[in-house]
């Protein structure tokens, strides 16, 4: 069930990515990347 929600707030979050522009998701993407690892744990 948890791991279900988790995957809900995780699509959503996806969504407003796709939402930003290509710019927008550039400067995140080195944000993430000069901070730490992606914050979104990965599913393997």
């Amino acid at each position: 069930m948890n791991i279900i929600r988790g995957l809900k707030k995780k699509n959503k979050t996806f969504k407003k990515l796709e939402r930003l522009s290509k710019t927008e998701k550039d400067e995140i993407m080195k944000e993430s990347k000069r901070e730490k690892p992606p914050p979104l744990p990965q599913i393997v």
